[in-house]
């Protein structure tokens, strides 16, 4: 991992809890929209096995571009529900074992959050939903490495994006 990487996320890391020290707001009144947005930092993972090997797949981080916003509506104080917009980052890297080539996936896909809510709103509820998604885009990169003079060079050999459209 780049170490400006590791600096960006310590960044808000540092900042993220002084939003989190202010008073919570009091919870919407009942029949009445209210709206939410949020994000995820996905680490993803790939369970391969090519011809019989499960090595090669390298943990895949995308803090980026992860977005979701819900709209929520609470039929009483006890009771309520969502559906929202997402949007998703994810893929895995794969390098493949005695060789100097790495494929890089990543896949975007737009989501429809939709769930209920039961119990005491604005304070503790338990939730529950499912997010639909349907890819919109992939891409894939094929790249080899080369040591040239003690430097690492890596050559980019296939781009690959296509858009489709799963239900």
């Amino acid at each position: 991992m780049r170490l400006s990487t590791i600096i960006i996320a310590l960044f808000v890391c540092a900042i993220a809890p002084v939003h989190a020290q202010q008073s919570a707001p009091a919870a919407p009144a009942p029949h009445t929209w209210y709206f939410a947005s949020g994000g995820e930092w996905i680490l993803s993972y790939a369970l391969l096995d090519v011809k019989g090997d499960d090595k090669g797949s390298i943990p895949r981080f995308s803090p980026f571009f992860n977005l979701q916003r819900v709209a929520n509506y609470d039929v009483n104080e006890h009771f309520g529900f969502f559906v929202g917009l997402s949007l998703r980052n994810v893929g895995f890297i794969y390098d493949v074992p005695d060789t100097t080539l790495r494929y890089k996936f990543r896949t975007y896909s737009l989501g429809l959050p939709v769930g209920f809510k039961v119990g005491t709103m604005g304070k503790g509820l338990l939730f529950v939903g499912y997010n639909w998604n349907c890819r919109s885009t992939t891409r894939r990169n094929v790249s080899r490495t080369r040591r040239r003079g003690g430097q690492v060079q890596c050559v980019v050999q296939r781009c690959a994006t296509s858009r489709s459209s799963t239900l």
